[in-house]
């Protein structure tokens, strides 16, 4: 099997996305996910913290950091500083903050 440059291969995707194949599920699934997993291998960090914040509401997002940090459970007996939560959390302080 010869291997396509990148070049090569960017031409070949454009052609199938112009012109999708009319193939069997399975075919169009692994097809989905590969082009899927090549996707997120050439994603820089700052591409996924930008795709994340744009495909989810920030309150979500911020619910899910918030039980992550164990945050709820800290919290249930009452009110704690800002130092008690990075020292509950091992969070760090720039993080945990807000500006």
């Amino acid at each position: 099997m010869a291997t396509l440059s990148p070049s090569q291969l960017l031409q070949e995707l454009q052609a199938l996305a112009s012109n999708p194949p009319e193939i069997e599920i399975t075919l169009r699934t692994k097809l989905a996910v590969a082009a899927r997993s090549a996707f997120l291998s050439l994603e820089k960090p700052e591409d996924v913290v930008a795709r994340v914040l744009l495909s989810q509401q920030v309150e979500g997002i911020t619910v899910r950091i918030a039980i992550d940090l164990k945050l709820f459970s800290i919290l249930k007996d009452g009110e704690k500083s800002f130092d008690q939560l990075v020292e509950a959390t091992k969070a760090s302080p720039v993080l945990l903050g807000r500006s």
